[in-house]
């Protein structure tokens, strides 16, 4: 049972490995201590990472639930379970060589028991390549043509205009021009005329102006003394009731009445009172049960597929893989108990290439 379930892993994981980032897929083949198939049934699966060798340190433990198929065959992906010690991203894949350490309990619980370990020859690169150092940079390449002129740019807006400068120094004064030519003789002066009237008769007055614009307002004067008080005048009429006031508080209880007073008829009912404070909120009941779940909404539709990034570096040259097993169009002859071949699809069902197992009787499709 050991060793069939060993070579399932060899055979699977060497080609399926590269497929899947952080996670190596597995796939295997559950059979019980008397050599029968264990179908469809929940298995309690243990992966361990050994480091160096197959006995060396543990250093990542996952558990994990699955179910057998009507052949036995079940999978998972080893990275992706439950982690009970260490981490999957902390693996340091270039440094150490590990081995896969696979612990079975077929009746479903954490009763493990070992049934195979193998060194894991090929790390699939997505986990490789995640602690893969950068290559160093490359020299400069030479400079490019340069480019064609661009067009002339806009005009750019006007400068204010400038200041005027500072007047200059002014100048010498030029030279006297020569004198005009001489008028004519001066006559001689006349005879004074006779002496006026020293002052002329009184005209009529003058028409009366227009009245002026009136003057500002003078300042107010100091406010006398007040007045002696004046008689009281007359009584003025009665004005109209007003609205009856608030009632006031009670008063306080009278004597009790002798014995043998007759009791007096009984008083109209009064007006109800204002109504009381808010009493506090009582205590919030128990919580209600869960409402139903809606039902789920429609997946949506793929988003476009983005553009292809450029090509990174190349990494570090991988460990050698193991050997495949090359691809048969007829299975062996004389086969045996667990014997497993790669077919080309001549001889499966969905008539495509994948692995064959002998049952003893007959061979069927693994995958």
């Amino acid at each position: 049972m050991r060793n069939l379930l060993t070579l399932v892993l060899i055979l699977y994981a060497s080609i399926l490995m590269a497929q899947a980032p952080q996670a190596i897929p597995y796939q295997a083949m559950a059979i019980n201590a008397q050599g029968q198939v264990v179908s469809n049934a929940v298995l309690g699966v243990q992966i361990q990472l050994a480091e160096e060798v197959a006995s060396g340190r543990i250093v990542y433990t996952e558990i994990h639930s699955v179910e057998s198929d009507a052949n036995g065959l079940f999978q998972l992906d080893i990275g992706r379970g439950y982690a009970t010690q260490g981490s999957f991203n902390d693996v340091y894949w270039k440094a150490h060589p590990y081995f896969i350490k696979v612990n079975l309990d077929i009746a479903g619980g954490t009763a493990y028991q070992e049934i195979g370990i193998v060194e894991l020859l090929s790390v699939p690169y997505a986990l490789y390549a995640a602690q893969s150092a950068t290559g160093p940079e490359g020299e400069q390449g030479p400079p490019g043509l340069p480019g064609p002129q661009g067009p002339q740019g806009r005009p750019g807006a006007p400068s204010p205009p400038s200041p005027p400068g500072a007047y200059g120094p002014s100048g010498p004064p030029g030279p006297q021009g020569p004198p005009g030519a001489a008028g004519g003789p001066q006559g001689e002066p006349g005879p004074p005329g006779p002496m006026g009237p020293r002052t002329g008769n009184q005209g009529p007055p003058g028409e009366v102006g227009p009245p002026g614009d009136p003057g500002q307002a003078g300042w107010q004067g100091i406010p006398g003394d007040k007045g002696p008080q004046g008689p009281e005048g007359p009584r003025g009429e009665d004005g109209v009731m007003g609205p009856p006031g608030d009632q006031g508080p009670p008063g306080p209880p009278g004597l009790p009445a002798p014995p043998g007073t007759p009791v007096g008829p009984k008083g109209p009912q009064g007006d109800p009172g204002p109504p009381g404070p808010e009493g506090a909120p009582g205590v919030p009941g128990p919580q209600g049960p869960p409402g139903l779940h809606g039902p789920p909404n429609p997946p949506g539709s793929p988003g476009e597929e983005g553009a292809p990034g450029p090509p990174g570096p190349p990494g570090d040259k991988g460990l050698q893989g193991a050997p495949i097993q090359p691809m048969l169009s007829n299975p062996p002859s004389n086969p045996v108990l667990g014997d497993i071949y790669l077919d080309d699809g001549t001889n499966r069902t969905n008539n495509k290439a994948g692995l064959r197992y002998f049952t003893g009787e007959d061979w069927i499709d693994l995958n």
